[in-house]
């Protein structure tokens, strides 16, 4: 492939939002949201450019012409919720060893009881909720 007919690829923002359009066209398979006139006019408007160019400037018309509730759905997914904080893997693992090393002095034996009523109650319930 030639430098000519690379394109760069998605950006997240964009992936996003084309991933959004794209699952907003599914549902609307009638047409009653976006038209499918609009859908076919803004295929061929951009059917020159090639990939990631094509889908980008394919969506941003199709968002363009969009009902407004279309448009703040979108607009609403282009900022998600914070990722987890980076120490968190690390500080987890760490935290867990550390409540079991202290929880193993717990029992009168140093032990801790795998048949207690409380755990097994807990154990049942969590068995219970992963089998609903």
């Amino acid at each position: 492939m030639d430098s000519a007919t690379r394109t760069r690829p998605l950006t997240t923002p964009e992936a996003r939002q084309l991933l959004f359009l794209r699952a907003a066209e599914e549902a609307d398979a009638s047409g009653g949201r976006i038209s499918l006139t609009e859908r076919s006019a803004a295929g061929r408007a951009f059917l020159e450019e090639s990939g990631a160019d094509f889908l980008k400037l394919r969506a941003e018309r199709i968002l363009a012409r969009a009902p407004d509730t279309l448009k703040a759905a979108v607009a609403k997914f282009q900022h998600p919720v914070a990722p987890w904080p980076r120490w968190l893997p690390v500080l987890a693992p760490v935290l867990a060893f550390a409540v079991g090393w202290f929880t193993n002095e717990l029992g009168a034996d140093r032990r801790v009881s795998l048949l207690a009523f409380p755990l097994l109650g807990l154990i049942l319930w969590n068995l219970a909720v992963v089998v609903a």
